[in-house]
């Protein structure tokens, strides 16, 4: 019920027009882009049909991120992916190690593109 209404107010609002929600502290604090920045402004564009504009702003939340919602909410409706135990746990170190190698990628100035946009 909750991720609803967060996603019902990401939709509705821009989230750089919104006071109550700060920016990315690895952003503004250390100067770094992290795997997550720019992925509340990238959920508002794909809640609002602007799929190339959210790729733009993390590529990553809609490659990762939105099947993994999927399989969130399929599991909450009881659906259990038939996955070994086995190929979870190097699924879930493959993308740890896939997010690691993101977070440096955003940051190598050749690879600027994997930024978001200021």
């Amino acid at each position: 019920m909750l991720s609803a209404l967060a996603l019902a107010f990401l939709a509705i609002n821009e989230p750089t027009s919104v006071a109550a929600i700060p920016p990315c502290p690895s952003s503004a604090l250390l100067g770094v882009t992290c795997p997550g920045c720019g992925s509340l402004r990238a959920t508002h564009h794909a809640l609002n049909g602007r799929l190339a504009t959210a790729f733009r702003y993390n590529p990553a939340l809609l490659l990762i991120g939105a099947p993994a919602f999927a399989l969130f909410i399929a599991g909450l409706f009881g659906w259990r992916a038939p996955i070994p135990r086995r190929t979870a746990a190097a699924l879930a170190w493959t993308l740890l190690v896939a997010l690691l190698i993101y977070f440096a990628a955003r940051n190598i100035p050749a690879l600027a593109w994997l930024r978001p946009p200021a």
